[in-house]
């Protein structure tokens, strides 16, 4: 949830000529560097050094429960209002500030584990 809400301010500072946003293009990071004046030949000795390790991990939507994620849409959402979003006034920000604690509040209360098998409609929902 973290990493989703920096994600979105780092892009919204990136929009607006704040921050560089990062990459995910080899291409581009590479033209960065070059850019930068790094010298080509270094850039390709550091990456013919590299070693990949493959780690399976299940898909963080596919470990959470849907009621789970739907409760940290609620919190990401009214955090992002709150930090950088409209102009609300104390009243509407203490409602976001409530919203946020109650979802969080039931997050605790929600069973992670599911008790049986989930049905193939079951996860077609959204």
């Amino acid at each position: 949830l973290t990493e989703e809400v920096a994600d979105v301010m780092s892009e919204r500072e990136a929009g607006i000529g704040g921050a560089v946003r990062p990459t995910r293009s080899i291409d581009q990071s590479i033209r960065r560097l070059v850019k930068s004046g790094i010298d080509i030949d270094q850039i390709y000795f550091a990456l013919a050094e590299q070693q990949v390790e493959f780690v399976f991990t299940a898909h963080p939507t596919q470990a959470t429960r849907r009621s789970l994620l739907k409760k940290q849409a609620v919190v990401r959402s009214n955090l992002l209002r709150i930090q950088h979003g409209e102009k609300m006034n104390r009243f509407e920000k203490m409602a976001s500030v409530d919203m946020m604690l109650a979802a969080i509040e039931e997050s605790w209360r929600t069973d992670e584990i599911r008790r049986s098998r989930p049905t193939p409609q079951s996860e077609a929902r959204v």
